[in-house]
């Protein structure tokens, strides 16, 4: 049986984020998909039946500004999901701000402050994968070489 590469939902404001962030992640063996996080916060889209839907891996989902409101937005989410969301790996224009906001509640979050590192923020996607997926990822991603 071929295993699927891991799929990574990836949620962010800027359209120009998609293409570079696709690019990456689909050249480390990843599958991706987007939403504009307006979509998810005004419901248009509803994140939590994204992810069950299409068997979501990982999440990128990036925190704009106000970020206190973005994050009890994510807080809130991630409370009505409960442990149908896979792990998150969030990006942001300003980390310090971000982490003086979430103190001790980001447990198994991973927070990449922008401009990020493309290589630490695959790293991150990576260490937060589940196991035989990011082989999968990192088999695919050589293969295609």
């Amino acid at each position: 049986m071929t295993q699927h590469p891991p799929l990574l939902l990836i949620v962010n404001a800027a359209k120009d984020a998609f293409e570079m962030l696709e690019f990456a992640f689909q050249h480390e063996g990843y599958r991706t998909e987007t939403i504009q996080a307006r979509d998810v916060r005004q419901g248009t889209i509803d994140m939590v039946e994204v992810v069950e839907a299409h068997g979501v891996n990982v999440i990128v989902y990036d925190i704009a500004i106000p970020y206190e409101e973005n994050w009890q937005f994510l807080q809130m989410l991630r409370a009505r999901a409960g442990e149908r969301l896979p792990p998150i790996v969030i990006t942001t224009t300003n980390k310090n701000a971000l982490d003086r906001l979430t103190g001790e509640q980001t447990q198994a979050l991973e927070i990449l402050g922008k401009p990020y590192d493309l290589g630490k923020l695959i790293a991150a996607v990576r260490r937060v994968t589940p196991a035989g997926l990011a082989e999968s990822a990192a088999n695919r991603q050589f293969d295609s070489r």
